[in-house]
C-alpha cells in the first residue's frame, strides 16, 4: 500500500521556478508523480494544474503539502514572491493494487514538456492525445474527470460533478469547460 494525493493548483505565473521547487520537495520526501497543465492563449501562464503524487507514507505527502502552503513558490502579477493559496486537494489517501505502470509512464518522452523523470510535465491542451491519460489518472484515484464538452470562446475553467471530492468549478463564469473527453 502506498500514499497518494491529487492536487489542483489554480495557476503558476513562474512555472519554471515553481516546478523546480516542487521537484526539490518531491525528491526530499521520496515522492513521484506527474504534472498535467494547460496554457491559455491570453495568459501564457500554466493554469488548472493537476499535481499527482505517490509515496511511501502519508507523512511524506503531509510534509510536501505543508511546504506548498508555507513556502514561497511563485510570483504574483506584480513579480513579488508568494505562497500557494489557490490549490485544492481532490484526493489524499492510501492506494493498493497498482497493476503495471502509472498511466503517464506509458506516454514516453515525446509527450513530455520536460525530460524530468521526477514529476514530468504534460500540456494536455497543446496535445489533446494526453487528455485520455489525464482522465485515466483521475479515474485511478476514484475522481470523475471534467465534463465532456469544450467551451466556445476564449478559454475556460472546468466543471465537474465529481463524487470523490472534486467540486464544481467554473473559472470562466458560465461559459463551459476546457477539456474534451470522448
Amino acid at each position: 500500500e502506498r500514499a497518494a494525493a491529487v492536487l489542483l493548483i489554480d495557476h503558476m505565473n513562474d512555472s519554471s521556478a515553481y516546478c523546480k521547487k516542487l521537484r526539490e520537495w518531491a525528491k526530499q520526501e521520496g515522492l513521484e508523480g506527474a504534472l498535467f497543465f494547460r496554457i491559455p492563449e491570453k495568459s501564457g501562464r500554466w493554469e488548472d494544474v493537476f499535481l499527482v503524487l505517490v509515496g511511501a507514507s502519508d507523512a511524506n505527502l503531509a510534509s510536501f503539502i505543508g511546504n506548498l502552503r508555507t513556502h514561497h513558490v511563485d510570483k504574483n502579477s506584480k513579480g513579488l514572491k508568494c505562497k500557494e493559496r489557490k490549490s485544492d486537494v481532490f484526493f489524499r489517501g492510501s492506494i493498493s493494487g497498482q497493476d503495471g505502470p502509472w498511466p503517464w509512464i506509458q506516454l514516453g518522452d515525446g509527450a513530455r514538456r520536460s525530460k524530468s523523470d521526477l514529476l514530468p510535465e504534460f500540456d494536455y491542451m497543446a496535445d489533446v492525445a494526453l487528455q485520455p491519460t489525464l482522465v485515466a489518472t483521475l479515474r485511478f484515484f476514484g475522481l470523475d474527470p471534467p465534463l465532456p464538452f469544450v467551451c466556445a470562446g476564449d478559454g475556460g475553467g472546468f466543471l465537474s460533478g465529481g463524487t470523490a471530492g472534486m467540486l464544481a468549478r467554473d473559472c470562466n463564469k458560465g461559459r463551459g469547460c476546457f477539456l474534451a473527453v470522448t
